[in-house]
């Protein structure tokens, strides 16, 4: 992973300006072989899907002020470092150990003492983890891991979590949303420009 090119960005996250290590794509990808996902990690970008779930946050700190949050499939993490200004603890995950190891980087970059790592899989969460607040950004883009995902939201959620979800109008994730609408007392949509395109963002809010 050191021998990846990569950048040092300024993210002016809340109150803070952090400073995250952004991996240069192209070279992430040529670093890597076929992943059952796609031909890339898709874990080393930065998603609109984040940028709009730490709009969300901005607007809506009361889901992350002084709770216990567990981001899992995080990637690069956005969403976590930010949080981690008013969060009591986070766990920032993915199923991806580089994905795991580059976030550790930028968590010492930053000095961060109240975010912690740790390599999860939605297939199989512990059961130990009881977070106040899970956040999931973008994470229903196969519909092969469809049922999977919905089974570990009804977990989490008959456990008293509640999770935020953001995710792109695609027609392929309708039957997922669709799916959890029951549970559904939020649902915005946010227009997020990333470089040249505008992105329309869906974020949900889930409650048992």
């Amino acid at each position: 992973m050191e021998s990846i090119v990569a950048d040092l960005q300024e993210f002016k996250l809340g109150n803070q300006i952090l400073k995250i290590w952004v991996p240069n794509f192209q070279a992430l990808q040529e670093s890597h072989q076929s992943s059952a996902y796609g031909d890339a990690p898709f874990w080393g970008r930065v998603w609109p899907s984040a940028l709009a779930m730490i709009e969300f946050l901005k607007a809506n700190p009361n889901y992350i002020q002084d709770k216990h949050v567990l981001e899992l499939a995080a990637g690069i993490g956005l969403p976590s470092f930010y949080a981690s200004q008013s969060a009591r603890e986070i766990m920032v995950s993915d199923y991806a150990k580089d994905a795991v190891e580059w976030m550790k980087k930028n968590i010492q970059e930053n000095g961060l003492v109240n975010l912690k790592t740790q390599q999860l899989n939605w297939h199989a969460i512990p059961s130990d983890l009881h977070p106040d607040t899970l956040l999931l950004c973008d994470v229903n883009y196969d519909p092969q891991q469809f049922e999977a995902l919905l089974k570990m939201i009804q977990g989490f959620l008959s456990a008293g979590t509640t999770i935020l979800l953001t995710t792109p109008q695609r027609l392929v994730g309708r039957s997922f949303v669709s799916a959890l609408l029951k549970n559904v007392i939020v649902n915005e949509v946010l227009e997020i420009q990333q470089e040249e395109n505008l992105h329309l963002i869906n974020v949900l809010v889930l409650v048992q």
